[in-house]
């Protein structure tokens, strides 16, 4: 026989336990009241049987004000903690009233938490969002991203404490998607951080989350053995760990008893657990405190369903009539109420009232559907598909029941049950015989052991064979370092050797020249009209000129003399006298020279760089920058020249000498950047050690 499942029941308890605490207890109650009886800021129709819709319209008012008095209150505080709150607050309250302005507040809050280091804040802001998506747009994909990652950011403050509430959430909305297997691994997270630290109030509560998650999926004997774990759990518990929270998790106990042997068939032990859960909830009703009085029509509702498995119809659909009775008080959610209303349509068909068995099925259907809830559209079709049967409009019925057959495959097929029994292992839920658990331990030791082996035995002989290939690079690099060196240091002796001789010999013959020439001039003063004989003095003139600027672009004076500031100085003053382009030098932290070698390195790299500022960028205006920083020399040459195609000279490496730039800098173990594009200038910054 098919059995109708449960409404879900335990939907709404850490949900609303943990936004509880973020409201006041009047806006708490107005928001259960709207949200419990289906109408919302988009004006959903009230359905039959509801008489809450003043109520509702007051209680928006109400709702309204307090929003307004909110937000006068967040004008004259900080950025504080508090501020967080009240943010989080109106997030909250706008969900009835504007989805963009609670994700507004939220996403405000999220900012500011963030800001100050208030992680609590933080994870309640991204639960708002969640909450919103879920609550508002039905999104219940979207709405699990936000509630993973407040997971995420309470496991990384560790809020033990919101880490519970969290759970309880996402669980619910796997389950509203009919999702049992990430269901039960969130309810099973949640039951082996409650076993590390012993809290058994939280093993109780998520024992009959997974029980529920098993009986759900038609997996009987499992969810009884879960039951009676929570049983036994219950039994533990310290008078001081009986607050009504934990008694009402033990009534849904009783009544999970009540689901499973009713679909076992047992029908007089279901009635006897329901009527304990019935007594129980009755109970807690006195208590202000408790706010899951659905409950109590759903155990009701349960009653009659165990009748009419049992045949007692009339009895049956009394049950269920009282539960539609209690609902109009607003105590039901809507998920709920559709299988109040479902049930009645299938009880009444049974009974041959045909129009209103129609009726009810059909609000039934409605509601289902609106809130996509899985479970409850399966069993609207399923009942549809037998009331067209009875009345014989027999594609009706056959199109009813491909839609319960196509959802119930996707709710329970071999996929989920695979996964179920996966996660039976992770968790050590399912027994297994000790002997072939051993062996296969020790096969799986074996095997592991032996890829271990050879996993090591490959990474080190890898890992040899990197370290040999990187002792072989280090070593020719070295290499080349120093045949860089010695190449350099004998291209500086040798160009020093050069502008030496040529000043002493050459510039002392060219001197001698010209004495005698003017001595010549003094003895016959004839020749001072002679125009060959001063073009001959003028000649010599230009060629000592001449001589000295070989000279000093072979190896200045200044720079061996003076250093590498004076140097560069004379440098861009003599390249500022030529026409059309201005050089500025700046230098800082130079007071004490730096050795030879270095000097004579970077001299070369500037004057390479002005070389092809002077030759290629057409530019009007450059600056030499070169300043020393504890640890580094930064050199940056700039120019508003007509630029160049970084990548293209790279490729090409010839025509503007940034290959002697690069190379010499390598050698520094210093670093090359070059900013230029066509027609926007030029920028090369260099950084080399100063340890150099």
């Amino acid at each position: 026989m098919f059995s109708i499942s449960p409404p879900l029941k335990r939907f709404s308890y850490f949900t609303l336990y943990i936004f509880a605490r973020l409201l006041k207890v009047l806006q708490f109650t107005l928001i259960t009241v709207l949200l419990l009886t289906g109408i919302s800021a988009k004006g959903q129709q009230v359905l039959p049987g509801d008489s809450t819709s003043d109520a509702a319209r007051t209680g928006m008012q109400l709702l309204r004000l307090r929003i307004t008095a909110i937000q006068k209150q967040l004008e004259n505080i900080g950025n504080d903690t508090t501020a967080v709150k009240l943010m989080n607050e109106l997030a909250k309250a706008y969900i009835n009233f504007s989805y963009d302005s609670s994700l507004l507040y939220s996403s405000k809050a999220r900012e500011l938490s963030t800001r100050i280091s208030y992680p609590q804040g933080l994870v309640t802001a991204i639960l708002q969002k969640g909450y919103a998506e879920e609550v508002v747009k039905n999104n219940r994909d979207t709405a699990i991203v936000y509630y993973q990652q407040a997971i995420e950011a309470a496991k990384k403050n560790k809020l033990n404490g919101m880490l519970d509430d969290l759970y309880s959430i996402i669980h619910n909305s796997y389950v509203y998607k009919g999702n049992f297997p990430l269901a039960m691994t969130i309810a099973n997270e949640g039951l082996e951080a409650a076993k590390k630290r012993d809290d058994r109030r939280q093993m109780l509560h998520y024992t009959s989350l997974i029980a529920a998650a098993y009986f759900r999926q038609g997996l009987n004997e499992q969810a009884l053995a879960e039951y009676r774990k929570g049983e036994t759990i219950a039994g533990n518990l310290g008078e001081y760990e009986k607050a009504s929270h934990n008694l009402v998790t033990i009534a849904d106990i009783y009544y999970g008893f009540g689901d499973v042997y009713n679909s076992m068939g047992d029908t007089s032990a279901a009635l006897r657990y329901l009527e304990k859960a019935y007594n129980k909830f009755r109970e807690l009703d006195s208590d202000k405190t408790f706010w899951k009085k659905y409950m109590v029509a759903n155990t009701l509702y349960m009653m009659g369903v165990v009748n009419k498995t049992a045949g007692n119809l009339p009895k049956a659909l009394q049950y269920v009539r009282q539960t539609l009775d209690f609902c109009k008080n607003g105590n039901c959610n809507l998920y709920e109420k559709a299988a109040y209303y479902l049930q009645a349509g299938d009880l009444l068909r049974l009974l041959g009232k045909y129009d209103e068995a129609g009726k009810q099925l059909y609000y039934g259907k409605k509601i289902a559907e609106e809130i996509k809830h899985a479970e409850n559209k399966r069993d609207a079709y399923y009942y549809l598909s037998l009331y067209y049967s009875d009345l014989k409009k027999f594609d009706s019925a056959w199109q009813y029941n491909k839609q319960y057959a196509l959802l119930k495959d996707s709710i329970i097929n071999e996929r989920t049950r695979f996964r179920t029994e996966e996660i039976n292992a992770i968790y050590g839920i399912a027994e297994k015989d000790s002997k072939i658990a051993w062996q296969n331990n020790l096969r799986n030791i074996l095997i592991a052991s032996f890829l271990f082996l050879l996993l090591t035995l490959g990474l080190l002989y890898s890992r040899n064979r990197l370290r040999q290939r990187n002792r072989y690079q280090q070593e020719l690099n070295h290499q080349q370092n120093e045949l860089f060196n010695a190449i350099s240091l004998a291209q500086e002796q040798e160009r020093k050797r050069i502008a030496q001789d040529i000043h002493d010999s050459l510039g002392s013959v060219l001197s001698a020249a010209k004495l005698k020439m003017v001595e010549l001039k003094d003895e016959l003063p004839e020749l001072n009209m002679d125009e060959k004989f001063l073009s001959g003095i003028g000649l010599l003139d230009e060629a000592s000129s001449e001589l000295r600027n070989i000279s000093y672009n072979i190896m200045p004076a200044t720079l061996t003399k003076l250093g590498l500031v004076p140097a560069l100085k004379n440098l861009t003053n003599k390249i500022s006298t030529y026409k059309g382009l201005q050089v500025a030098f700046i230098a800082h932290e130079f007071e004490i020279r730096l050795n030879e070698q270095n000097e004579l390195s970077i001299y070369r790299i500037i004057l390479e760089l002005i070389n092809n500022v002077v030759k290629h960028a057409g530019a009007t205006k450059a600056t030499i920058q070169l300043v020393k920083y504890t640890g580094y020399i930064n050199i940056t040459v700039e120019d508003n020249g007509k630029g160049f195609d970084v990548q293209k000279a790279h490729n090409e490496r010839k025509g503007i000498g940034l290959g002697s730039v690069a190379a010499r800098v390598e050698y520094l173990k210093g670093t090359l950047d070059i900013d230029s594009a066509p027609g926007k200038g030029t920028i090369i910054i260099i950084d080399i050690p100063s340890g150099n």
